[in-house]
């Protein structure tokens, strides 16, 4: 019974700490950005 109090209270935890995660990897570009870079990228 001891361990499911400690695993249920590590998982809240867990959930409450991943809450708000995030990245530059799922940023937004400019279109305009998006469309030099491939320009640029043309032929390589």
């Amino acid at each position: 019974m001891e361990y499911l109090q400690i695993f249920s209270s590590f998982a809240k935890n867990y959930k409450l700490s991943m809450r708000g995660f995030a990245s530059d990897n799922n940023s937004s570009v400019h279109p305009l950005v998006m469309d030099a870079l491939l320009r640029a990228n043309k032929d390589h």
